[in-house]
């Protein structure tokens, strides 16, 4: 008989033969520790009106003599005119060989022909770098979900004039929401809200309430994101959906290998560590939620006495491996109980106190600056900060022809 084909798709691999009309699907393969590949098998007919299933998914070992000699047999009791045994033969020789062998390696050539290197992407600049997992990170109520849904409605419509002052890609984005924290009616009331209060065109979000972690449910996930057509998948929240102890690397690391798996532009809702005095915080547990992020950052909030209104301010703490830090980005929302409606827009984070004391000296002496020139000494003592610290960042605001020296004050030389 002929050779088996293998074709490599979402979820795992085809295998099917020029001179038979039987295709064995192959899904959920896992390698184990000790060599054994094992996975989950279906063997459909082709037909010119449907596709007709002649042997249900089931779990086989691949390497095991006996698997193969009882599913050739039962396969041949069933229709005895087609080499079953040759067939079961080259499945379980060569799939385990295609799982072993993992990727393959690919020559990369740069310098020389630039038509052949492709730039990275955002679907949302600058939170969403395509095909990576990207974090925001934050305190509790912090208004993550909201930004995360807003977002969804600005990449699925492509809304460029959405008053956030964010840039979606110049392709669709379908999303699925895969959720460990809430449920389906109370997500959908918040993007409900949110839809009203913008005025944004109806949304339909794909979404999934889930229980075991990612990495036990890599494949159960797989197929709905091929079922929905998704490009992106948001996590909420990323401990949750790590499982186990999440100060142990065994967390941090079973979680990004899953979505490595599922390769797929990734958005990771996320909690901060404990200590809310630190000036500079990062994702709550294991250093590894922070390392293998590719894009993150941390979003803080302020509340207003009466609750409906919020300002918040995102500070790039760790940019992709080839850009640098961006500048903090700030949004107010404003929430109406009598309308039923959320509105978010961009807000300066510069004009809320709170959020200047977590940005860098440059900027905050920028910002006092603009009440008029000072000597180094009274910024110092204005920011508590130290003089040398002055002294360093003064000399860069000149060089940068921000700031300029008159006499013993210094004042702002440009628009800040």
């Amino acid at each position: 008989m002929s050779e088996a084909i293998l074709q490599d798709v979402t979820g795992g691999i085809d295998v099917s033969w020029p001179d038979n009309p039987f295709i064995i699907h192959v899904r959920r393969l896992h390698t184990h520790t000790d060599g054994r590949v094992t996975g989950f098998i279906t063997i459909i007919v082709k037909d010119k009106k449907k596709d007709k299933v002649v042997y249900p998914s089931t779990q086989i070992n691949f390497a095991a003599d006996r698997t193969r000699g009882s599913l050739a047999k039962e396969l041949t009791a069933k229709n005895p005119s087609f080499p079953w045994g040759d067939m079961v033969d080259q499945l379980c020789q060569l799939v385990p060989e295609k799982a072993l062998s993992g990727e393959p390696s690919q020559e990369m050539w740069a310098g020389l022909d630039n038509s052949t290197v492709i730039p990275p992407k955002y679907q949302l600049e600058p939170f969403i770098l395509e095909n990576l997992p990207n974090v925001i990170f934050g305190e509790p109520g912090s208004a993550k979900t909201t930004l995360a849904l807003a977002f969804v409605s600005i990449m699925l419509h492509q809304i460029y004039d959405n008053n956030l002052n964010i840039i979606p890609n110049n392709h669709e984005v379908r999303s699925l929401y895969l959720d460990w924290e809430s449920d389906f009616s109370t997500i959908q009331w918040q993007l409900h809200r949110l839809q009203k209060g913008m005025g944004w065109p109806p949304v339909g979000l794909s979404y999934r309430k889930c229980n075991l972690p990612l990495a036990q449910d890599v494949e159960q996930i797989r197929n709905h994101i091929e079922q929905v057509k998704a490009n992106l998948i948001i996590i909420d929240s990323m401990g949750l959906a790590s499982g186990g102890e999440l100060n142990s690397s065994e967390s941090p690391i079973a979680l990004y290998t899953a979505i490595r798996q599922l390769n797929i532009t990734s958005l990771l809702l996320g909690h901060t560590n404990k200590n809310k005095e630190e000036k500079s915080k990062s994702i709550y547990g294991n250093q590894y939620f922070t390392a293998q992020a590719r894009n993150a950052w941390e979003v803080r909030k302020v509340t207003e006495d009466d609750e409906d209104n919020i300002s918040l301010a995102l500070y790039h703490t760790k940019p992709p491996p080839f850009g640098k830090k961006r500048k903090p980005m700030g949004f107010h929302i404003h929430f109406d109980d009598q309308e039923n409606t959320a509105r978010i827009t961009s807000q300066d984070p510069k004009s809320v106190p709170e959020f200047v004391e977590r940005m860098g000296n440059n900027t905050r002496i920028l910002n006092i600056l603009k009440d008029g020139a000072l000597e180094p000494k009274e910024m110092a003592e204005i920011l508590s900060i130290n003089p040398a610290s002055v002294r360093t960042s003064l000399k860069r605001l000149t060089a940068k022809n921000l700031v300029v020296k008159v006499g013993d004050k210094y004042g702002l030389l440009s628009k800040f």
